[in-house]
Formats: C-alpha cells, sequence, structure tokens
C-alpha cells in the first residue's frame, strides 16, 4: 500500500524527523514521535489534515488514515507495538487550507534495545579500580557561555548549524605541566581540537565533559579549536583548559570574550584556519540559561569532575557482514570508535 500521488501545486514537505532525528538509529523510545514541516511559495498556507502511513520489511504497520489536523510536530506512532531492532520506513501526506495535497518522501528509524532482556548477556563494565581516584579541580566563576555574535538571543534560540570556536594559549615550559585537560559542554553537541590533533567531543548542556589534552599541547604557542553543531533551540559553548604543574600551581583558562569565532557551512568537518573569524559573544555565566540552569558548580555540579575511563575490546570476522549496529549505554557522556580490517 502506497499513499496517494501528490496533485499538482508549490507545496513541499522537509525536515522529517523522528524524536528530534533524520532517520535515527537505536531508539528506546516505545512508540516514537514524528514530526515534518509543511512549506510552500504561496502566502497564508497552513495544514489541515495529515495521513502517516508506516512499514516494514513486511508490509504495513501503521496507517493512520487522514487525521483532521494541523499537527505536525510529536505524532505518536500508534501502530503495533514495535520490538528491538525493528526498521520502520514512514512517509506523510498532507492537505492544507485550499484543498491541495502532498506528499513526502520516505524517512526510516530504527528501534534499539527496549528493555533489559534486549541486552542478552551484556554486562555492565569500566576501568578497574587499582587506582586511588584522581580529580580535576576548576574555576566555575569564570566560565561562560559563548555563540557567534549574531542577532538573536542563543539562550532561548539559536541557528541550528555549525560555528567554530577557537583560542590561542602559551605554555612556557610543557616539561613542568603534570597534567593538562580540558573541561566543555556544548549544545548540541562539538568536536575539540588542540594543535589539530583529535582530543574528543563534547555534548549535552547539563553536563561537563572531560578530556586529556597533555599529549596535544607543546611548548610555545597552542590553539585550541572548536567545531559545535546546534540542531536548534538554544545553542553555546562553555569551557575551560586547566594545566596542572609540577609545583602543585594550576593555570586555567576560560570560555571567555577572548575566544575567537567563525560561522561555518553545514558541511564543514573541521576548523578552518582562515576566514572572518570574529570575538566570540558571550552569552551567559554558568549555569544561567533556560536549558543549561543544571549545569554549574554548586549545589548541583561537583567542584571536581574525573578523567574518563577508555575500554576496547578487539575480534575477527571471517567476511565482511551485511549490516551492524552497536547499541551502548553509559553513566555519563560517552564516545564510541572503531577501526575496521577485513
Amino acid at each position: 500500500m502506497v499513499l496517494p500521488e501528490a496533485s499538482a501545486g508549490v507545496l513541499r514537505l522537509t525536515d522529517l524527523k523522528t524524536e528530534y532525528h533524520r532517520n535515527p538509529l537505536g531508539l528506546h523510545v516505545a512508540q516514537p514521535r514524528l514530526s515534518w514541516i509543511l512549506r510552500s511559495d504561496d502566502r497564508n498556507v497552513v495544514q489541515t489534515a495529515y495521513q502517516v502511513l508506516a512499514k516494514n520489511a513486511v508490509g504495513v504497520l501503521w496507517d493512520s488514515g487522514r487525521v483532521q489536523s494541523s499537527d505536525s510536530h510529536h505524532v505518536v506512532y500508534a501502530g503495533p507495538a514495535l520490538k528491538a531492532y525493528d526498521h520502520v520506513v514512514w512517509q506523510v501526506q498532507v492537505w492544507d487550507n485550499r484543498g491541495r495535497s502532498t506528499r513526502s518522501r520516505a524517512a526510516s528509524f530504527e528501534m534499539g534495545p527496549l528493555g533489559e532482556a534486549d541486552w542478552d548477556s551484556a554486562r555492565w563494565i569500566g576501568k578497574p579500580a587499582t587506582e586511588a581516584p584522581r580529580s580535576v579541580a576548576f574555576e566555575a566563576a569564570s566560565m561562560r557561555w559563548l555563540w557567534y555574535p549574531e542577532p538573536g538571543d542563543p539562550k532561548v534560540e539559536a541557528p541550528a548549524g555549525k560555528r567554530g570556536f577557537r583560542r590561542d594559549i602559551d605554555i612556557a615550559n610543557k616539561g613542568e605541566v603534570k597534567r593538562a585537560f580540558f573541561a566543555c559542554s556544548a549544545d548540541s553537541g562539538a568536536q575539540v581540537w588542540v594543535n589539530q590533533q583529535p582530543v574528543g567531543h563534547c555534548g549535552g548542556a547539563s553536563s561537563l565533559v572531560l578530556l586529556d589534552i597533555l599529549e596535544a599541547v607543546r611548548d610555545g604557542g597552542n590553539r585550541i579549536e572548536v567545531l559545535l553543531r546546534n540542531g536548534g533551540e538554544a545553542g553555546g559553548f562553555v569551557g575551560q583548559v586547566v594545566l596542572e604543574h609540577k609545583g602543585g600551581k594550576a593555570t586555567r583558562l576560560s570560555t571567555d570574550g577572548r575566544w575567537q569565532s567563525l560561522k561555518l557551512p553545514d558541511n564543514t568537518e573541521a576548523v578552518p584556519a582562515s576566514g572572518d573569524w570574529k570575538p566570540a559573544r558571550e552569552v551567559a555565566r554558568l549555569g544561567e540559561g533556560s536549558f543549561w540552569k543544571s549545569l554549574k558548580a554548586d549545589p548541583l555540579f561537583p567542584a571536581h569532575i574525573e578523567p574518563p575511563a577508555y575500554l576496547r575490546r578487539e575480534w575477527v570476522l571471517a567476511k565482511k557482514p551485511r549490516g551492524a549496529r552497536l547499541s551502548a549505554t553509559a553513566l555519563g557522556i560517552y564516545e564510541i570508535g572503531s577501526t575496521a580490517n577485513v
């Protein structure tokens, strides 16, 4: 079964998303929410009805039928119960207030583990407790949320897209630096480089991620670069470099107006050296902003944070598989990487 062909006109459907993401994998929501945007070259065009069709490899899972509604955000999937790793393809047809209709292209989503049984033999793992916990002290009061200097209030809503941030720091004698970390958070997420070496990612505006940058820093001039991606709503970046010296002192460099910022195309994969770099805009102190209140030093945010554990597993495949999925969870923020030689 397919939805009928769209009638001729200037209507189009874009931004099909499931739980805020395009074609997501690993959903753990039993009834995913679907969203779309109706666009038109004409003025005063609104949606008056919709019909959603969802299918799997066997056939139709759910046909909503024509629903008289202007809803196009968080329309709840109402078909049969979904199981772990189900792959669902869906599309939507809408009608407007002029009697016209249009049909979207297909979108998809894939379920992840939904209950304890779906994890099979998986067990919680972590680094062995063979050494005393290490903590890193930071100075929360000087940390500022940053954004690119453009109209609007990023604490409430920032344009979706990518922004670059950077700052140069000098280290007189790396040999005197015992430990070096960069604590950061970004809304929605960011990749970090030090002297063009990737050191990790930070994301989620409710917690800081601690990145070990000791191997990446050097004597003399150093440059830390951040590529931030924002999915809409609030947007910003906050962080602090912590250099712990062998003599017991520490140097802390927070995000502030001395950082530079750059507006970037959506297809940018690394922070460019050239461009129209401008002083970053200080948006809020740490702990301010409607979306960022849970990220603060006291009482909800600890004064010390632990460096991350690095875990790995190796295995051998006789031949390249047709497909592969990794499902993972952690108590905190985590990053997954892989290398394969098949």
